[in-house]
């Protein structure tokens, strides 16, 4: 899996302090209570800045290596980090807030997959639960439909990040360079699949779309 190899470089490829405060203002604007699970949680920034603020916390993430990184940060234990899979929510607690950011949304690259995910989250949240995610849309497409190429160096591994659009999906692709051999990793996400999906949903659905940067 692609994040098993770039975990122990994610944080400094793509960390972001800034983005991840604007993600605590805005779950914080429409939380009503502090029970939360963060799905594909990753490398745990959200999920710990979000525990800092008095949230109770369960982050998941399919990455055994980025639940590991997560559970490496939080020096205090104050979120319950675990390995899991979003596309199989089986969970009997109940939340007041279900997040998934950073556009992890985009992974689930079948409609069916969205529509599971959508009842899951519905049936674990509270009566006046929310669930708060971000997907990306027909500009993110549009933007990459020129191939977007980055080469540098984390530490002492060079790296290639190559992301296109094709059709409706992102591509991309992630090359670790060590000395004399070269990992080849991939990942590929989906966009336009969520919009319209809400109203097949069980129970009352609200869509909110807000710009992230007003928080």
């Amino acid at each position: 899996m692609i994040y098993d190899v770039l975990a122990p470089y994610y944080d400094a490829l793509v960390g972001d302090i800034e983005a991840c405060q604007r993600w605590v203002a805005f779950t914080k604007a429409y939380a009503h209570g502090s029970k939360v699970l963060d799905l594909a949680c990753g490398s745990g920034d959200v999920s710990i800045a979000l525990a800092k603020e008095g949230f109770r916390v369960r982050g998941i993430d399919f990455s055994k290596e980025m639940i590991a990184c997560a559970k490496a940060k939080d020096k205090k234990k104050q979120v319950r980090f675990e390995i899991g899979d979003m596309r199989d929510l089986h969970d009997h607690e109940a939340y007041d807030v279900v997040t998934c950011y950073c556009d992890s949304l985009n992974y689930l690259l079948h409609e069916d997959e969205v529509r599971k995910l959508f009842q899951a989250v519905y049936d674990a949240l509270t009566t006046q639960g929310v669930f708060l995610f971000d997907v990306h849309t027909q500009s993110r497409l549009d933007e990459f439909a020129q191939e977007y190429l980055e080469e540098d160096y984390l530490e002492d591994v060079g790296y290639v990040w190559s992301i296109q659009s094709e059709a409706d999906r992102l591509l991309s692709k992630f090359y670790l360079l060590f000395a004399g051999w070269q990992t080849d990793n991939g990942a590929a996400y989906a966009t336009g699949i969520c919009g319209g999906l809400a109203e097949g949903t069980a129970g009352t659905v609200r869509l909110y779309g807000h710009d992230l940067d007003r928080f």
